[in-house]
């Protein structure tokens, strides 16, 4: 037998080695960049929910009503939860703080962020 043919022998099978170890890279990377979607947009539904419990709450306030209360039902509708109360500024801003819960799948982390409106003094 000539060397080329041992040669050949014993490297035979490593191409389906490597290709099963380059499909099993490109899996992961295409599972974490698709978890790092998912964690972004729950980030901008939290951050609407925000915006909107913050106008909700400032239209209530205008209105004589509980701006926490209001903005309370706002968040919830936006499947969000109020950390705490509104808190009134000085000329009737409406400051909002709005958590959601990620996925057990994504780490189980909490998303918080915080919307402000009202008039602009």
């Amino acid at each position: 037998m000539s060397a080329a043919n041992v040669l050949r022998e014993t490297e035979r099978g490593s191409g389906t080695a490597l290709s099963l170890g380059l499909i099993a890279v490109v899996a992961f990377v295409g599972l974490m960049l698709s978890s790092l979607g998912v964690a972004q947009q729950a980030k901008w539904q939290v951050q609407t929910a925000a915006d909107m419990a913050a106008i909700a709450g400032a239209s209530a306030l205008r209105q004589g009503y509980d701006c926490t209360e209001i903005a309370r039902k706002t968040a919830t509708q936006n499947k969000a939860d109020i950390t705490g109360e509104c808190v009134i500024g000085t000329y009737g801003q409406v400051t909002v703080t709005v958590s959601r819960q990620l996925p057990a799948a994504l780490g189980g982390r909490q998303i918080k962020t915080s919307a402000r409106a009202g008039p602009r003094y």
